[in-house]
């Protein structure tokens, strides 16, 4: 038995072995064809198969749990989103039945002032930091992940434990030192993971608190200059959804750059 004939079995006459009859039906005719058809598509090294095999595996998780973040901020943003609604409802409700009394009405305005800005300005307020610490952690796990199936692949002897230096930086000198690729460090995507990564240090290091960080112009021209994030209260960075899902967009456009030049210096 061929692989060709293991691959496409004869549909006309159920044998594994193909069609025994010299003139062959139409049916078993339409499956030798797609056999050439196949043979021809994969005429690849073995070695760049499994690359590409490896680099499909690698990619499918990558981009699957990045869907996942983005799925999963939306979901809580459309639960906080309803939050609000149904306190909106509840505190018109309560103006119409009580509003004429104006205690009752100072109290009822206080009540539901207090409950919205615990929405809007603590909870949204930590989920959004949360969350935007938690996609820049899936970077840099990623990219070591990367730096560990090259150190396997091409049986290195240096690790990314080896190097000094720590986080995207320490990965983005192995590919480029250790694994001699040529990393996209002017790309667009890149430039936008270092602005990424300023507003990620304040937040870790500084809870969100510019006037607290060494490098306060910068991050303040930062977050002036990008969409989605602002100042609030003159001190604090602010970000809002939508910079958290152009986030993950440019993280999912980089490591698709990088994939595909990682696995072609194997």
């Amino acid at each position: 038995m061929t692989i060709k004939e293991k691959i496409f079995p004869c549909l006309s006459c159920k044998s594994d072995t193909g069609c025994p009859n010299k003139l062959i039906c139409d049916e078993c005719r339409t499956i030798r064809k797609q056999k050439r058809t196949l043979v021809r598509g994969q005429k690849v090294p073995k070695k760049n198969s499994k690359l590409h095999l490896i680099k499909g595996i690698i990619s499918e998780y990558t981009f699957t749990k990045l869907n996942n973040l983005k799925e999963y901020i939306l979901e809580i943003e459309l639960k906080f989103k309803e939050d609000k609604k149904r306190l909106n409802k509840r505190y018109y409700d309560n103006i119409n039945g009580y509003g004429q009394n104006k205690e009752i009405l100072d109290d009822i305005i206080e009540f539901y002032y207090e409950d919205h800005y615990k929405i809007e300005n603590i909870f949204l307020r930590i989920f959004h930091y949360t969350s935007l610490v938690a996609t820049y952690s899936f970077l840099e796990s990623s990219l070591h992940s990367l730096c560990n199936h090259l150190h396997k692949m091409k049986n290195l002897s240096l690790e990314l434990a080896d190097l000094k230096n720590d986080g995207i930086e320490r990965a983005k000198e192995y590919l480029i030192k250790v694994c001699h690729i040529n990393f996209p460090e002017k790309s667009h995507e890149w430039l936008e993971i270092q602005k990424l990564n300023k507003v990620r240090n304040c937040i870790v290091h500084a809870e969100g608190n510019i006037e607290k960080v060494i490098s306060k112009k910068k991050i303040c021209n930062i977050v002036k200059n990008t969409p989605g994030l602002k100042i609030v209260n003159k001190r604090f960075i602010g970000v809002e959804v939508s910079y958290l899902n152009s986030v993950i967009k440019n993280i999912e456009e980089f490591l698709s750059k990088l994939y595909d030049i990682a696995f072609q210096v194997i």
